[in-house]
């Protein structure tokens, strides 16, 4: 029975998902993903040159981009040929197909039954499901960071070094694919410990899950070390990623900062750090030799300038934009991707509108943002958004299930997802980057349905 409603859930899911796909051009796939031609162009590069070099400059290293997109990209680039964009699209529909059965099977060994119900929740997720059309990483992010947390699991249940060594390799991939994950790699055996300490495990047991973790630990750097090896010829000590993405990466979390600190809107915030000493820095290292000596360093100063100024902040004013940052994270629903998809005379309007608007209106900021929507839009934002609140509050219900149930080895891999993804994010709060964490949040949910389910119904089934 069990394999037959998930073969109709997929059966489902595929046949619209590519319904979908046959009416998009295949340009929206391109022009609507943010950032999209960073993962696209080092997968030409590939194709032509097979290296990770920049397409017009062969002697030239690419370490933009971790290896595992552009690969995946590369692939479906020749297998698609001239629909090569497509073909990237469809593989990424067939990810997100298999992500779900993951997750299906993740809920299924926590409570019998719910499997089908946590696949059809994760495929209708707005947010999740909306990003499989745009050329982007977090499909195959989520995918291998979930298959990660699914061996995991089963190690806690198990002890089994099979698990322990499949989480090993598959956080591997997903740390390079995007290298937000990299310091789980570090810290895989502490982790172990904790989780097998929290299942009720014997004192030998404990200490011979840290070995076990280290090992995976191990596993996981040997198959990042190529990469690692890579960009130190261009960075001079191992890495997983280049300065200049770095330094990307902290001006984004000051901007960010900034803006939800003050009473101007992103793009207003933009505008005025761009005439800051730093982005007149950045200007000066991106007119440098790539890869340079030079240009390595013009970047690691300008990270230095651009931590300094947001670290150098008084502990009052880290408030009130990390609690902005939080709500959009957890609560956007994900619907500007739906606009860019489904409605041509709305494309980036929600994005646009959203980054003029000022920081300190409260809830006016959301009336003058939803009266610059058309019905639909609004429409399809209404769904993203309740579906999120939905899903959270279910989750809630499904954390505080599991604390009743003392199940706190699941509680203890979602919840540290969930809090290392927080603290990563920090102030770059966008339903895009909450991505990889909808797994959990769809099995919180479901866990918490059952819990009240139980708590009502049976219990009104069993007075009767």
């Amino acid at each position: 029975m069990k394999q037959t409603s998930w073969w109709w859930i997929q059966s489902t899911f595929l046949i619209s998902s590519l319904a979908l796909l046959t009416n998009l051009p295949q340009t929206l796939m391109y022009e609507a993903g943010a950032d999209a031609s960073s993962w696209l162009e080092p997968a030409k590069a590939l194709l032509k040159h097979l290296d990770f070099v920049y397409y017009d400059e062969p002697s030239v290293s690419n370490i933009y981009r971790p290896p595992v997109v552009p690969l995946f990209n590369a692939f479906f680039l020749w297998i698609g040929q001239e629909n090569g964009v497509r073909a990237i699209v469809i593989a990424q529909i067939f990810v997100f197909s298999l992500t779900s059965i993951v997750v299906a099977h993740i809920s299924e060994q926590i409570q019998k039954g719910t499997g089908a119900i946590a696949m059809s929740l994760f495929l209708i997720n707005p947010n999740a499901l909306g990003i499989i059309f745009l050329i982007q990483s977090e499909t195959v992010f989520c995918f291998l960071l979930t298959c990660s947390a699914y061996f995991l699991f089963n190690f806690i249940k198990s002890n089994s070094w099979r698990h322990i060594i499949g989480c090993g390799c598959f956080l591997a991939l997903t740390t390079l694919t995007r290298p937000t994950t990299q310091y789980l790699i570090v810290l895989l055996p502490l982790i172990c410990f904790f989780l097998i300490f929290l299942s009720g495990a014997r004192s030998r047991v404990l200490f011979l899950s840290i070995g076990k973790g280290i090992v995976a630990s191990i596993v996981a750097a040997i198959i990042i070390l190529p990469w690692a090896m890579k960009v130190q010829k261009v960075e001079g000590y191992l890495s997983l990623t280049s300065s200049e993405i770095r330094s990307l990466y902290i001006f984004d979390q000051l901007h960010y900062f900034n803006s939800y600190g003050s009473e101007i809107s992103i793009s207003e915030m933009n505008q005025e750090l761009s005439r800051s000493p730093s982005q007149k820095l950045r200007l000066e290292c991106d007119k440098m030799v790539q890869n340079s000596e030079n240009h390595v360093a013009c970047y690691r100063e300008l990270i230095k300038l651009d931590t300094e100024n947001l670290l150098n902040q008084p502990f009052q004013n880290y408030v009130k934009p990390f609690f902005n940052s939080m709500a959009h994270f957890f609560i956007s629903g994900g619907s500007g991707n739906w606009h860019n998809l489904l409605l041509k005379d709305q494309k980036y309007l929600m994005f646009e509108s959203w980054i003029n608007i000022e920081q300190d209106e409260g809830i006016s900021k959301i009336i003058k943002l939803f009266s610059s929507l058309s019905f639909a839009a609004i429409l399809i934002t209404g769904v993203c958004i309740v579906f999120s609140i939905t899903i959270k509050v279910l989750s809630l219900i499904g954390i505080f299930g599991l604390i009743k149930r003392r199940n706190y080895a699941a509680l203890g891999i979602f919840m540290g997802i969930i809090l290392y993804f927080t603290a990563t994010t920090l102030f770059l709060g966008t339903s895009r980057y909450r991505i990889p964490l909808e797994p959990y949040f769809v099995t919180f949910s479901v866990i918490g349905c059952s819990f009240l389910w139980q708590i009502f119904v049976k219990k009104e089934e069993d007075h009767n």
